[in-house]
């Protein structure tokens, strides 16, 4: 399965701040945040891996060799008019981990909160940027584009459905791996699911669309 290197030079601050539960107070710290966010890029080692199968929206299975039928009404909805998607896995390192938790165990609390938060911000942006040059691919040159990215843990999609999509990418690609729990090691990493759309077509995703409404990380606009 093909590596990519996403190359991410600042990360998302006003994203950071939303991670982190403040949004309301962008001004909090913003020298910790600028020095964070510089040792976070230091550290990360950005990759992601993908695969592309075909996918049949009446019955909503991912057409594999081991084919797949996600249980999640929520998905199903969300691939709808896709004839193909993208299951992607991307990763930060375990460097970035580690800085984290070394923050927390020296009891720097404020400032492993803005590493936290910001290392979840850069873990979007690798996935965002991964699929950027995706659709810069000759299978993308032929009308087709991408959805947005629709993760187990996502509505009523459960986080056990990491197990399923492991079956169809190849996670030590980038050096991930799966706990029993089902949570990825590093943890700062995320698999996905992107439908693949003709001209015309565009799927229903993002904080408006989602059922969860009292979500902590919810985007206000």
């Amino acid at each position: 399965m093909p590596v990519i290197y996403p190359q991410i030079r600042n990360i998302d601050l006003s994203e950071a701040q939303r991670y982190a539960g403040l949004q309301q107070a962008a001004d909090w710290q913003s020298s910790l945040w600028t020095q964070v966010c510089q040792e976070l890029l230091i550290l990360a080692k950005p990759q992601a891996t993908y695969q592309i199968y075909e996918y049949c929206s009446t019955s909503g299975m991912i057409i594999a060799p081991k084919c797949y039928q996600p249980n999640s009404a929520g998905l199903k909805r969300h691939l709808q008019d896709a004839q193909s998607l993208v299951v992607l896995a991307a990763t930060v390192g375990g460097k970035v981990d580690e800085y984290i938790e070394s923050l927390f165990k020296q009891d720097n609390y404020a400032r492993g909160l803005c590493a936290n938060a910001a290392a979840t911000a850069l873990i979007e942006q690798v996935a965002d940027y991964a699929g950027r040059l995706l659709e810069k691919t000759a299978y993308f040159k032929q009308g087709r584009y991408l959805g947005k990215r629709f993760s187990p843990g996502y509505g009523d999609w459960q986080l056990t459905a990491q197990r399923d999509l492991a079956q169809l990418i190849d996670l030590s690609e980038i050096g991930l791996n799966l706990t029993e729990s089902c949570f990825l090691q590093p943890k700062k990493s995320i698999t996905a699911v992107i439908p693949i759309f003709t001209a015309g077509k565009a799927s229903l995703a993002g904080c408006k669309t989602c059922v969860q409404q009292n979500c902590a990380y919810r985007k206000l606009s």
